[in-house]
């Protein structure tokens, strides 16, 4: 948050309130950046630092989700990544989102992909777990990361039926 290219930024894009300030940073992140995969490996970033996707103006979803996170944290506006899954029609795909602390309501979900989320996400996005906070002593996410990579590197789900539906 403390970098001079994301205070300057910033300093255009804080609002009245939060809520304004995220608007802003998801217009920005429109007009400025543009979704390109980089790598098909969604276990390795395809950036060193959120100033590089700035420079080169394109970004896969994690890279839209550490940059937005970094712009909000700039403006003041707590922020952290989500990884999941979203749900397609043959199965699901890796995805990363965002959820901002908004006082009065708490921690609130944004795609910044799909500014229209900002408040709510459809239901096609289930949160596995959000950032990585692992250090050389800590195997928290190690868990998740086994039940990610377990039989053979496939995800395994079912998916429930409503009791009207049965």
């Amino acid at each position: 948050p403390a970098s001079p290219k994301l205070q300057k930024i910033v300093a255009e894009l804080k609002g009245k309130n939060a809520v304004e300030t995220v608007k802003n940073i998801m217009a920005w992140l429109q007009k400025n950046v543009v979704y390109k995969q980089q790598s098909s490996d969604i276990t390795k970033l395809d950036f060193k630092s959120v100033e590089e996707l700035i420079d080169r103006g394109s970004a896969e979803c994690r890279g839209y989700t550490m940059l937005f996170a970094a712009l909000c944290r700039a403006a003041g506006v707590p922020a952290r990544p989500v990884w999941g899954v979203l749900f397609v029609p043959k199965g699901f795909d890796s995805h990363n989102w965002d959820e901002v602390y908004i006082a009065g309501c708490g921690w609130v979900p944004v795609d910044p992909q799909k500014p229209v989320t900002f408040g709510w996400l459809p239901i096609d996005h289930v949160r596995v777990f959000m950032d990585l906070r692992k250090s050389s002593t800590s195997e928290e996410n190690l868990p998740m990361l086994n039940l990610l990579f377990m039989n053979g590197e496939k995800l395994e789900y079912e998916q429930s039926r409503s009791p009207s539906s049965r």
